[in-house]
């Protein structure tokens, strides 16, 4: 008989336990590559300098005697001092207007003009030697307005109110809305239907027939009006129209950013739900486990290795809504390691979202009938739990930090944020929601006074809405962040896109982070760990500026290894910088990387 050969058999078989053995480790999730930031803590001795007294350069009027001025005086103030803009807070109603030889700009947050009429002709006067003044409130039509709106660049008027219009932008006046239009979610509120002359430079009009100015710029003399005619500036998402705003009325305005972007992805790793989904199923063929091993997380890395992302997973242990204990171990295993292990090797870390999605409410909480969840019977089941997350996270991923806490439904009650405080100073960030709605617990990006550090989210979903869309833009330019948050289990909820499919809604969280990629530039793709670092910087940073003929110097005062901010540049071109580095975001705005804690920028005359 002749002798058969199995020899040729060796070699796939070697590539088979070879492919066998490196998939058994990748799903092992337990022997990875850990990426150390090179963002750090900051030592808990530098605290923050004390500010150097500084004379104010802005002054903002408000009315006292009108009901929703405190609305805009808040928002307003806010902006600035986020800017590091030294400011007075005048009542005119009440005090009249200072000497404004003491100020470089003005901000006029009020709509009857008739309580500076006295006055309002000093305040042109002083416009055109050099003044700057924005309008944040639309004027009323009074004796005062008619004697003036000439000279704002207004051209023509009807003096009637226009309500709840769409809106876009002419210019870029924040990062990438050139042509962006928003004709639902979004509207102006009121504003007077007018046109202005060929003078002005109009940022925001409506996107109707009537294309009606909502925000334009107009130089008078030496001096610049800035006209702002829309309701928006009192609202927490149009930050970004406050700040920019502001800066179109000083030759070169500079102040502080973060620059990050994140990506949250909540109950993430956590139980994978069981069975069928109708959408799911026709589209892929496969159940839901399967879905999300062979198709949704694949197409996640894959954005993640193509834009530069770095995922933040909010892990759940289980879904029982057991909040009396004893709270014991989820044993199905594979599923953390296998996404976890591949989060954190990919470059993400993970968070703790809760033992199980009940937030840490006690039983004198609220829920005002909008959330049906248990509530604890005492703030020892909370620790217990947090304990038993902790405890189950380390064991999986030794080499994972576990720093930042993300609430279910982003619902923190004060005892439960007290608990957290005294009992887990390991937890050193809290990220709620940015705005207010239902009952979430909303934040602001600020370092409170235990030291935790607050780094809300401020849009979600892969297919974000007109409204979350207008919410980006206004912190790329406020903060120059993204703070985003999505759920694997979006594509099974029926209210956040699930019966348009995985593809559709893949391709709308593509075009997103393309968009991002093209329209902001520099953007610093981080954890939540990462980002935290970067808002304790931001948040002991003041700057302190000396406008010179040749440019600007800026002192950093609480400058630590690194600093960011951004430079709108009105007048001249940028002929260099000492003390770091700059990049161009868009037109006339510049995001800049000082590495010093003096930075001097120069320009010259076009």
């Amino acid at each position: 008989m002749k002798k058969v050969s199995f020899g040729w058999l060796a070699g796939p078989l070697l590539c088979l336990i070879m492919l066998a053995f490196f998939i058994g480790i990748e799903r092992a999730g337990i022997r990875y590559e850990y990426q150390l930031s090179h963002l750090t803590w900051l030592p808990v001795d530098n605290s923050a300098e004390k500010d150097v007294e500084e004379d104010a350069e802005c002054v903002v009027l408000y009315d006292s005697g009108w009901k929703e001025n405190l609305d805009y005086k808040n928002a307003i103030s806010f902006v600035l001092r986020s800017m590091c803009i030294p400011h007075d807070i005048v009542d005119a109603a009440n005090e009249g207007i200072p000497d404004l030889t003491r100020y470089k700009t003005m901000i006029i947050a009020f709509n009857n003009l008739d309580i500076i009429s006295s006055s309002i002709f000093n305040v042109i006067d002083w416009v055109e030697s050099g003044g700057r003044v924005l309008f944040a409130v639309i004027p009323d039509i009074t004796a005062t307005m008619n004697m003036i709106y000439p000279k704002l660049g207004i051209q023509y008027g009807e003096f009637s109110y226009y309500k709840e219009a769409p809106l876009s932008f002419k210019t870029n006046l924040l990062p990438g809305t050139k042509d962006m239009e928003f004709n639902s979610g979004v509207s102006c509120g009121s504003s007077m239907v007018l046109r202005v002359t060929d003078r002005c430079t109009v940022h925001i009009a409506t996107c109707d027939e009537k294309q009606i100015p909502l925000l334009w710029e107009c130089s008078y003399g030496e001096g610049k009006f800035v006209v702002n005619n829309n309701d928006l500036m009192k609202e927490k998402g149009s930050r970004g129209i406050v700040c920019a705003a502001y800066s179109l009325l000083e030759d070169i305005c500079v102040y502080p950013v973060m620059n990050f972007s994140l990506f949250f992805i909540d109950d993430f790793p956590a139980p994978i739900p069981e069975g069928m989904h109708d959408v799911i199923y026709k589209e892929s063929g496969y159940n839901i486990e399967n879905f999300y091993k062979n198709i949704w997380w694949p197409d996640m890395l894959q954005f993640s290795k193509e834009h530069g992302l770095k995922y933040t997973g909010m892990m759940v242990e289980t879904y029982n809504d057991n909040v009396a204990g004893p709270f014991t171990a989820e044993y199905n295993l594979e599923s953390f390691q296998y996404f976890g292990g591949l989060l954190i090797k990919n470059g993400g870390e993970i968070g703790l979202h809760g033992y199980n999605h009940m937030p840490l409410c006690l039983e004198s909480f609220d829920y005002k009938d909008i959330y049906n969840y248990n509530k604890w019977p005492g703030t020892e089941q909370m620790v217990q739990s947090i304990n038993e997350l902790i405890r189950f996270g380390t064991e999986l991923f030794p080499e994972n930090e576990f720093v930042t806490y993300v609430p279910p439904s982003n619902i923190l009650s004060n005892e439960g944020r007290e608990m957290i405080n005294e009992r887990f100073p390991q937890i050193k960030v809290i990220s709620c929601f940015y705005y207010v709605h239902d009952l979430d617990s909303n934040e602001e990006f600020s370092v409170d006074d235990t030291g935790v550090i607050n780094l809300p989210r401020t849009i979600s979903g892969y297919e974000i809405t007109p409204y979350m869309r207008w919410c980006l833009v206004n912190e790329l330019g406020f903060h120059y962040i993204n703070s985003h948050f999505i759920h694997p289990d979006d594509v099974l909820d029926d209210d956040r896109g699930a019966q348009k499919g995985w593809r559709y809604l893949k391709d709308q969280f593509e075009k997103q982070v393309t968009w991002l990629d093209k329209n902001a530039p520099g953007l610093r793709n981080l954890t939540a760990k990462q980002g935290a670092t970067a808002v304790e910087r931001y948040d002991r940073l003041s700057v302190y500026r000396q406008v010179q003929d040749n440019g600007i110097s800026l002192t950093l005062s609480s400058f630590y290894d690194e600093a960011w901010l951004m430079l709108r540049l009105n007048t001249g071109t940028l002929n260099g910088m000492e003390g770091g580095s700059i990049t161009n975001v868009c037109d006339n705005l510049y995001l800049i990387h000082a590495k010093q804690p003096v930075v001097t920028i120069f320009t010259k005359e076009e």
